[in-house]
C-alpha cells in the first residue's frame, strides 16, 4: 500500500485575514477533491491543494483582457496562466503553506510553478479562474469564458 495522498493545510481565518491585510481583496481557491486511487489502497479523495488570489496588477490585468478579447484560444489561456502568476499571494500544498510577504512574491510563485509544472496539477490557473475574474472586474463573457 503506497502512503496517502497528498493534501493541503487549510489556510485558517487568521492567516486570510493577515494575507488580505497586506494584498488588499484576495480570493480562495480550493479545487475539486481526487477520486481515491483505489489501485494505490486509498479510501479518501484529497484535496491537493488551495490557493490565495488576491487583485493583480494593472499591467497584468491588461494583458489579460487583451488575451480574453482576442480570437485565439492558446492567447486566452496563456493569459490565465500570467495573470494567475501576478495575482497568487498564498499556496497550500503537501501540507506545506507558502504565503508570499508585501515585499516578496517569488516563493509562493515557485511553489505554483512547480504545482502546475511537476507535481500533476498542470491546468490548476483553469479552476482559479473564477477567482480571478473576480478580482479584475470582469464577466464571464468578458473574460472569454463563454
Amino acid at each position: 500500500m503506497s502512503p496517502p495522498a497528498p493534501k493541503f493545510a487549510p489556510f485558517t481565518a487568521e492567516e486570510l485575514c493577515a494575507i488580505e491585510d497586506i494584498f488588499g481583496r484576495i480570493e480562495v481557491v480550493t479545487p475539486a477533491s481526487i477520486a481515491p486511487r483505489k489501485h494505490r489502497g486509498e479510501t479518501e479523495a484529497v484535496t491537493p491543494w488551495q490557493a490565495v488570489f488576491a487583485v493583480p496588477s494593472s499591467p497584468a490585468v491588461r494583458r489579460f483582457e487583451d488575451a480574453a478579447n482576442g480570437d485565439k484560444a492558446s492567447a486566452k489561456a496563456e493569459g490565465l496562466r500570467n495573470v494567475c502568476v501576478d495575482a497568487i499571494v498564498a499556496l497550500s500544498r503537501n501540507g506545506v503553506k507558502t504565503i508570499a510577504t508585501s515585499d516578496d512574491r517569488g516563493k509562493v510563485r515557485e511553489a505554483w510553478r512547480l504545482l502546475r509544472e511537476t507535481e500533476g496539477f498542470p491546468g490548476a490557473h483553469i479552476a482559479a479562474s473564477d477567482a480571478i475574474v473576480a478580482l479584475v472586474g470582469m464577466s464571464a463573457d468578458e473574460a472569454g469564458k463563454d
